[in-house]
């Protein structure tokens, strides 16, 4: 026969179908995002209660240090002197503040127990993820106090060592009976900030 004469072979079309593997590893990175995304928020609000208790914040300087901090993420996409680690280090030397000294003082065992309901991940990958978004959220959270709320240093520690104790309380829930969604609604009610994730908005 012929080449001519012979069937051709039909092309085979390329599967785009998720592998077992594949559809796992993409609902991990997922529900990794979903938890770096939630603490982070959660960090933030649990910063504005500290500064509103103790340090006389009200809704403009929150709405100032959230624009602050959202400003200084979109830059670090870009510029290497905005990153986490850059500021890490600026306020080490120049400050003599040790972020991640002072981010190793959270029992971590306190925040997994605290993001364990409805976390499919790992206790390894959860601590992991909460010890380098809290590391984080503190670097951008004492940049900005500093150089744009002029806090001395000494008040920057003590809102560090005031944000561990709100995890604590938040962890002892049985003890303190303080939860998430009622620092949002302390936030909402005492300086009209409000995290819509806790708080309803009625138009």
């Amino acid at each position: 026969m012929s080449n001519k004469l012979k069937p051709k072979k039909k092309h085979k079309e390329p599967d785009f179908t998720w592998t077992k593997s594949e559809r796992v590893t993409l609902k991990s990175s997922n529900n990794r995002r979903k938890l770096v995304r939630r603490s982070f928020t959660d960090f933030m609000d649990l910063g504005y209660y500290v500064l509103y208790l103790h340090h006389g914040f009200g809704n403009k300087r929150i709405v100032r240090l959230e624009r602050t901090i959202n400003e200084y993420l979109e830059r670090a996409q870009t510029e290497k002197e905005m990153k986490t680690e850059t500021l890490a280090e600026l306020l080490e030397v120049r400050y003599g503040i040790d972020v991640q000294k002072e981010i190793n003082l959270i029992p971590m065992q306190q925040l997994i127990r605290i993001y364990q309901r409805n976390n499919p991940l790992t206790i390894n990958d959860t601590r992991q993820l909460l010890n380098d978004t809290a590391y984080s959220y503190m670097a951008l959270a004492c940049t900005a106090l500093k150089l744009m709320f002029k806090l001395s240093v000494r008040e920057i520690k003590e809102f560090i060592a005031e944000f561990r104790d709100l995890i604590d309380t938040l962890y002892k829930f049985n003890q303190f009976g303080l939860t998430l969604p009622k620092v949002a609604q302390c936030l909402a009610d005492e300086v009209n900030y409000v995290d819509e994730r806790y708080i309803k908005v009625i138009d």
